[in-house]
C-alpha cells in the first residue's frame, strides 16, 4: 500500500475531528499553509512555498515571486469570538521568539471552538511590524493583542495593500 492510498483509507474528516485539540492543530500546520497559498494565488499572487522556486530559508512558510515574506500560523482558539482573546504567535516546542526580520506578514487560520470544518475558519492578517516588542525592538511580540487580530479580519484587502506598499 502507498502513503497516499493509506492516508485516503485512515486519515478521513472523522479520524481529524476527534483528535484532541493540540494533536489537531499540529497536523493542520502544512494543509494551512496549502491553503493560504491557494487563496492567495486566486488574488493573482504568484506564491512560492518554502523550497519551491527561488531559494529561501528562515521562519517563514511562503513568499511571493517579490520576496514578500508569510509566516501561516494556525491556531484552535476559544472565547466568544474568533479573536476575542490574544493569540500565541511564539513556537512553543522550540521555545522561539520570532525577530521582526524574518517575515512581513503572519495569515492566522483560527479555528473558533472546534469547528472543524475550513469554511467555518476565520482568518487573520498580522503586519510583523504591528508586532514590535517593547523590551526588545528587534523581536516581535509572544502574543497578538486582540485588537490587532480584529484589525486583520479583512485579511484579503489588508494582506493585498501591504503586499502592495512592500512590492514598491
Amino acid at each position: 500500500m502507498t502513503l497516499d492510498a493509506l492516508a485516503q483509507k485512515y486519515i478521513t474528516g472523522n479520524i481529524l475531528r476527534s483528535l484532541p485539540k493540540r494533536e489537531f492543530g499540529k497536523y493542520m500546520s502544512h494543509p494551512a499553509e496549502a491553503l493560504v497559498k491557494e487563496e492567495l494565488e486566486k488574488l493573482g499572487v504568484t506564491v512560492f512555498s518554502e523550497g519551491e522556486g527561488k531559494a529561501s530559508a528562515g521562519h517563514y512558510d511562503l513568499y511571493t515571486d517579490s520576496n514578500y515574506r508569510i509566516q501561516v500560523k494556525f491556531r484552535s482558539v476559544d472565547g466568544v469570538t474568533p479573536v476575542s482573546k490574544q493569540i500565541y504567535l511564539h513556537n512553543w516546542r522550540q521555545k522561539l521568539q520570532y525577530d521582526l526580520k524574518d517575515f512581513e506578514c503572519i495569515i492566522f487560520v483560527i479555528c473558533h471552538k472546534d469547528q472543524r470544518e475550513p469554511s467555518d475558519w476565520t482568518w487573520c492578517f498580522v503586519k510583523s511590524e504591528d508586532l514590535i516588542d517593547p523590551e526588545d525592538s528587534s523581536k516581535m511580540l509572544q502574543n497578538v493583542p486582540t485588537s490587532i487580530l480584529k484589525e486583520g479580519l479583512d485579511w484579503k484587502s489588508k494582506f493585498l495593500e501591504d503586499l502592495s506598499k512592500n512590492s514598491s
